[in-house]
């Protein structure tokens, strides 16, 4: 293998170009297209080098790097239940802030085993990781439900990508992780 400059988005380490131009990344197994190894402008576009929107193939779905738009609300229930989660938001979207404060702090006074997110009336976005904290999930449950997103990604750096969620979500209301228990669930 021959030295390069260049770095896997997911977990940093030296990677080597393919010769279809890609980078091949010995140590997470990604192969990114070159054009993906860039400095990102947001979190979106640092974590995931693929954005597809109404997937055909679910099952093929879950691979590193790749952000699934316009799936079922029903789809997320399945993986939210798999992880740990690290941060969660209410976002402004489809209700006010003041309604949406007064949303949550319902939510949080509740006294469910179980939790349903639509109770908060508005999009939840909520960062999570496998129990290999640098298996990463971003889901972004919408009031649609017809166009929810999710996404799966690998960075050793856990703080960075909390810094980074937390910037992504600046206009949102934190969700206190301990008000989401039991069986998690968007309807």
């Amino acid at each position: 293998m021959m030295e390069t400059d260049y770095t896997c988005p997911f977990c940093e380490n030296p990677t080597n170009p393919t010769i279809d131009g890609a980078i091949w990344c010995q140590a997470c197994k990604c192969n990114v297209p070159r054009q993906y190894v860039k400095k990102a402008e947001n979190f979106r576009e640092k974590y995931f080098y693929t954005h597809v929107k109404y997937p055909d193939v679910i099952a093929v779905m879950m691979k590193f790097g790749v952000l699934q738009s316009y799936v079922p609300a029903t789809f997320l229930n399945a993986w939210i239940n798999e992880v740990e989660l690290d941060k969660a938001f209410l976002i402004c979207r489809y209700e006010s802030l003041e309604n949406n404060t007064k949303s949550l702090e319902e939510f949080v006074k509740r006294d469910d085993f179980h939790t349903d997110l639509k109770e908060l009336d508005d999009d939840v976005l909520i960062l999570a990781h496998e129990k290999n904290r640098a298996n990463k999930w971003f889901f972004w449950f919408d009031c649609d439900v017809s166009d929810c997103t999710i996404g799966r990604f690998h960075c050793l750096k856990h703080d960075e990508v909390i810094r980074d969620f937390e910037s992504f979500c600046r206009k949102a209301l934190e969700i206190p992780l301990n008000s989401i228990r039991g069986w998690i669930s968007w309807g």
